[in-house]
């Protein structure tokens, strides 16, 4: 299931005792349902702390979705840069384009992973 392989990742990202922490790009309905899982990551010490979503009504910054931060891909680097955070595609129909809008934040040395797709 998404969530299991979410979990998945989280896990080996974790890194000194710290839990994974998860920038979710996609804040649709998608993340909606996986973040219904939260209670499971945030019990085991893993986070998702924000969103990256380019829709035009995130692209101020300073949106909120499920309580956490969302941002469009340029910011991602001025809000997120101390988080040690990876970036999970969050998508089922999208991870293609997803990955392609992902190119600028991989080159600046974010590691970006498919949730379903190989990476």
């Amino acid at each position: 299931s998404p969530g299991l392989r979410l979990l998945e990742i989280m896990q080996k990202t974790a890194k000194n005792g710290v839990g994974g922490r998860v920038l979710l790009y996609g804040a649709g309905r998608h993340t909606t349902r996986l973040l219904s899982e939260k209670h499971v990551w945030e019990r085991l010490g893993h986070a998702i702390i924000g969103f990256i979503d380019d829709a035009p009504r995130w692209a101020e910054g300073n949106g909120v979705h499920l309580g956490l931060p969302v941002v469009p891909s340029k910011l991602v680097e001025v809000r997120f840069q101390a988080e040690n955070a990876v970036i999970v595609l969050s998508t089922d129909t999208f991870e293609e384009p997803f990955w392609e809008k992902t190119a600028p934040l991989r080159a600046a040395g974010w590691r970006v992973v498919r949730l379903y797709g190989n990476t």
